[in-house]
């Protein structure tokens, strides 16, 4: 029988912030310097939009690649690499942002969970439609979650996702795991993520002449 969620594996569904031909040369020599790094897919559009953002840096960015014939490579299996593009930050960076920048982070992820879960109850109704009770359990607990009254950094610790369980059930993941952050985002944005927003700011700051 097939899968539940039709395109589970895609790339979460961000748009692409366009191209460039800048030089990200400060950006990417502190993403490696912290340890930042990109996991992606050759065949994931989301990835290559991701790549095409640091222009004419993209050689220097800090990018594993996890598509290695029709699997993927041991070191994405081992780390648990479910969507691409997966950004792997600094988890003491990203717990010591300010709290509006964890807010933002919160809400971003939320936002594609709720997609992900609609596209759950679509697929349930017409194949399932005895796990309709589970998507519905799960929509409450996430909404309770949001409405609670713990850290911003404790919310987005405990935001889950549903994803395919064993013999065609559904189950949840962690959507924040140590640092992971998934999905194509704004290098303003995976700068603050890395400790890296001086470095990015040098980059994009234009020189007075």
């Amino acid at each position: 029988m097939k899968k539940i969620l039709i395109a589970a594996s895609a790339c979460f569904l961000l748009a692409s912030c366009g191209s460039t031909n800048k030089d990200y040369s400060n950006l990417t020599a502190c993403l490696q310097k912290n340890q930042a790094v990109m996991f992606g897919a050759s065949w994931c559009p989301h990835c290559a939009a991701q790549k095409k953002m640091f222009g004419k840096s993209v050689k220097d960015m800090p990018y594993f690649e996890c598509a290695v014939g029709s699997g993927q490579a041991k070191e994405c299996s081992d780390r648990n690499i479910m969507s691409y593009p997966t950004w792997q930050f600094p988890d003491a960076t990203i717990k010591s942002l300010p709290k509006e920048a964890i807010i933002n982070l919160f809400n971003s992820e939320l936002t594609k969970v709720r997609s992900t879960t609609d596209i759950y109850a679509d697929a349930v109704k017409k194949n399932k439609p005895e796990l309709l009770k589970d998507v519905e359990a799960f929509k409450q607990k996430t909404e309770k979650l949001v409405a609670s009254n713990i850290p911003e950094y404790e919310k987005l610790v405990k935001l889950t996702v549903l994803t395919d369980g064993p013999n065609e059930t559904l189950t949840e993941r962690p959507v924040y795991v140590a640092g992971r952050v998934t999905g194509e985002r704004p290098l303003s944005e995976i700068a603050l993520y890395a400790g890296c927003s001086a470095e990015y700011q040098a980059d994009v700051t234009v020189p007075k002449e």
